[in-house]
Formats: C-alpha cells, sequence, structure tokens
C-alpha cells in the first residue's frame, strides 16, 4: 500500500472546498445575470465544464463507485438510505448540468431568446448550487467525521489506494491540468467580493494522480 500526502476523506473535504468555491462563481454569474448585466458566456460554459468534469466525474464517481460500497459492506451505517439519498442528489445535480448546457446553446444565439436563456441557465445554476452546498454541508458535518470515527488505518489505507487508482483511470495529466485551470480562471474571473485578495483553492489531486 502507497503512503498519501492526504488521508482519503481529507481528499474528498478539500474537493468540496474547490467545488463549494467555483460555486460561488456560478452564483455571482446568476445574480450578474438577473440584475440585468452580462455574465459572459466563456465563464459560463467553463463552470458547467467544470462541474462536469471535476465534481461529477471526479468527485462523485469516487463517493459512489469506491466510498458508499465500502460503507455499506463495512456495515458502517444502519442503513443505506443516505446513500441513496447522496447518489440521487447527484442525479438531480447532472440534471441541472444538461440542462444548464442546453441553455448555453440558446444563449450563444443572442437576442430575446438568448436573454431567456440567460435568465433560465441562472435559475438552475442557483438551484445547483443550493443543492450541493446542503449537499457539501450534510457530508462534511454528519457522513465524514461517522467514517472517520469508524474506520481503522488499514481501511483508510485501502481507501486511498482505490482513490488514486480512480483518479488516475477517470482523467487523462492533460485533463486534470484543464480543471485545475478552469477553476483558476474563474476565480480570477468571479472573486468572492468579501475576499477578492484571498488564497484560492487548487484542486486537489492524489499523489499517484500528480505522479
Amino acid at each position: 500500500m502507497a503512503e498519501h500526502e492526504m488521508g482519503p476523506i481529507e481528499v474528498l473535504v478539500a474537493e468540496h472546498r474547490v467545488i463549494g468555491a467555483v460555486l460561488g462563481c456560478m452564483e455571482r454569474m446568476a445574480s450578474r445575470i438577473e440584475e440585468g448585466g452580462t455574465a459572459d458566456l466563456e465563464s459560463a460554459r467553463r463552470a458547467v465544464e467544470f462541474m462536469n468534469g471535476y465534481a461529477d466525474r471526479l468527485h462523485h464517481e469516487k463517493e459512489e463507485a469506491i466510498l458508499f460500497p465500502t460503507l455499506g459492506r463495512l456495515g458502517i451505517l444502519s442503513s443505506n438510505r443516505p446513500f441513496v439519498m447522496m447518489c440521487h442528489e447527484h442525479e438531480m445535480g447532472r440534471a441541472h448540468l444538461r440542462r444548464m448546457g442546453k441553455f448555453l446553446d440558446s444563449w450563444s444565439a443572442g437576442g430575446a431568446a438568448g436573454r431567456q436563456a440567460a435568465l433560465s441557465f441562472a435559475a438552475d445554476a442557483r438551484s445547483y448550487a443550493s443543492l450541493f452546498r446542503e449537499h457539501i454541508r450534510r457530508e462534511d458535518d454528519e457522513l465524514f467525521p461517522a467514517v472517520h470515527r469508524a474506520l481503522h488505518r488499514d481501511d483508510l489505507s485501502v481507501l486511498a489506494d482505490a482513490f488514486d487508482s480512480a483518479d488516475r483511470e477517470s482523467l487523462r495529466p492533460d485533463a486534470r491540468e484543464r480543471l485545475t485551470e478552469l477553476a483558476r480562471t474563474l476565480l480570477d474571473r468571479w472573486p468572492a467580493p468579501e475576499e477578492p485578495d484571498a488564497e484560492k483553492p487548487d484542486p486537489p489531486l492524489s499523489r499517484a494522480a500528480r505522479a
């Protein structure tokens, strides 16, 4: 088993931090659109690309394919209901992303139809952000602490190895670099107003995935 710079649960929490930062960018885009201003279409495309690649493919797939089955097999929780609910919320998020992708196509056409598509994008972006802010809160505050208490060191090491393998298999190195750059670009373009000079989180990758 490999030694790891971060434990598997810490990796997921760090990924949540990056996802939350980009959710903030999406919320600020939505506000600009709703106030009648212009939120550039390219930023919206980047946000959807990032969430599809990083939040869904990299992060959620680790939870669905590795973490939740492991916890179920070890009997960490008394029922599978939390896992079913969280996977259902992942599917809800995927539906939001598909809709936002369609709105982007109409938005690019301009005119009245484009304006309406931008407003629809803003509404879906807000719903998506609201869904996953609460989803992340439950995982960080409720599920992950319970996992840390219940799993032994060997269990965590096996989980970390599985995460490393999943990261390598899900995205090529150039794709991971692309997601990192997308996050940095969005955070530069849409910084949080209360902390414009705050350090921007980098998408964390497992040690093996960076190698």
